[in-house]
């Protein structure tokens, strides 16, 4: 962990439409502009709403490899 927190990470922020990402430095600042990617299951089949999700993990991950993000940070509301 001490090593990934030398570098930039994605934080991922998970809403119930979408999730809002942002690219931090290594002393959790942002960096650019905040991206939103919308995430809509509510009305659709399970193999439908799986194909949504993989896709908007995609996304995060290409965003994450695009910055430069050594890992992507999730939040957990537990």
């Amino acid at each position: 962990l001490d090593e990934l927190r030398e570098h930039r990470v994605l934080g991922v922020d998970l809403n119930a439409d979408h999730l809002a990402a942002c690219v931090l430095d290594p002393s959790g600042n942002p960096i650019g502009q905040p991206v939103t990617i919308p995430v809509e299951t509510a009305s659709f089949r399970a193999t439908r709403r799986d194909g949504r999700a993989r896709a908007a993990i995609t996304t995060l991950l290409d965003l994450a490899h695009h910055h430069g993000c050594a890992a992507v940070v999730v939040e957990n509301l537990n």
